[in-house]
């Protein structure tokens, strides 16, 4: 699995133990396991959501939708589509 966010505060304790004192060290503690029991390899990095945007569209998408919601799609949703089409041509200029 590879993890991409935009938080560095979620990056940092996810590659140390940085996290164990703080209010969420749990919280932590519990994803990292999570991840460990899941997915036999995990890289995760840092991604400036400027440089995301497809992803955190995405996102937003989801976290609007009400749970009775079925997020499955045949196929990209156009506003997906015209992102990830602009990053792309940003990234060739």
């Amino acid at each position: 699995m590879i993890l991409e966010t935009d938080s560095l505060i979620l990056t940092q304790p996810m590659k140390d133990n940085s996290y164990r004192l703080a209010m969420v060290g749990g919280a932590i503690l519990e994803l990292k396991n999570f991840i460990r029991e899941n997915f036999s390899f995990c890289e995760i990095s840092f991604v400036p959501r400027s440089c995301n945007k497809a992803v955190d569209a995405l996102a937003t998408l989801g976290y609007l939708c009400s749970q009775e919601i079925d997020l499955a799609w045949n196929g990209t949703p156009s506003c997906i589509g015209d992102l990830v089409a602009n990053d792309f041509a940003e990234s060739l200029s």
